[in-house]
Formats: C-alpha cells, structure tokens, sequence
C-alpha cells in the first residue's frame, strides 16, 4: 500500500484566465538550428508561469507550403534557443469567398503526467516562433 501527501494548492501556478497570444508571420524565416537569426516573440510567461496547451495557426492568404517552428529562451538576454516543436502548414489558397480554410492545430509535447499535454513556461521564459520559408500574402 502505498500513501501520498501533499499540501494543497494555496498559490496557484498558472493564471485562472486564458490569454491568447497573436502574430502575423510572412517573411520572419528562421532555420530550424539558429545561428544569428531572431525568431519572432510570440509571448513571455506570466508571473507564475504558463501552460500552453495547443497552437493554431490560421491563413490569412494564398501561401506557398512552409513550416511554423517554436522556439524557448530562457531569458531576455540569452541568444540560445531551443527548438520546441514545428509543424508542415500546406500550400493553400485562402483568398477564395466559398471555402473555408481550416486551421491548422497541434499541441505541444506532452511534458506533464499523461493525459495532459502542454509546454510548462517557467516565469522569465519566453516563446518564438517563425516559418520555413517566406509564404505569398
């Protein structure tokens, strides 16, 4: 048998509201193993920290096939970055009036105990991301 203890959760780590970062990416090109290029903020953790759960990413015009990457930094003034995780965004013509465009989603690595998924900023941490190649529009 075995017995678990823990104190309870006076301090929560992560906020109670959800909070939606944005960027438009179109020719912020960043190759997966950095040298001098700079990712694109896409946000800092909150004071306690942030859990991301998921990223959409949506088209906003015809594009060229490309990847978005994410990146961390550990703080403001570090340049090494750590490539989290990418994903193929397909060649599609989203100026079209009769069809829609789907988002394209994936959730980040699975950092927590399963079934939870999710990229654990600690408080200081920043996330980047950029594309493969520059799209049309």
């Amino acid at each position: 048998m075995a017995t678990v203890t823990f104190s309870p959760n006076t301090q929560p780590v992560y906020p109670h509201e959800v909070i939606r970062w944005r960027v438009k990416l179109l020719e912020q090109v960043v190759p997966r193993n950095i040298k001098t290029q700079t990712p694109v903020l896409l946000g800092d953790a909150g004071d306690n920290g942030s859990i991301i759960h998921s990223i959409d990413v949506h088209h906003l015009g015809d594009n060229v096939a490309t990847v978005v990457r994410l990146w961390t930094q550990q703080a403001e003034e570090d340049t090494d970055y750590f490539l989290e995780n990418e994903v193929t965004l397909p060649a599609v013509s989203a100026t079209s009036n009769v069809a829609a465009v789907a988002p394209i989603t994936f959730t980040l690595l699975s950092i927590l105990p399963s079934p939870n998924t999710g990229l654990h900023l600690a408080p200081g941490k920043s996330l980047f991301c950029a594309l493969g190649t520059a799209i049309a529009s």
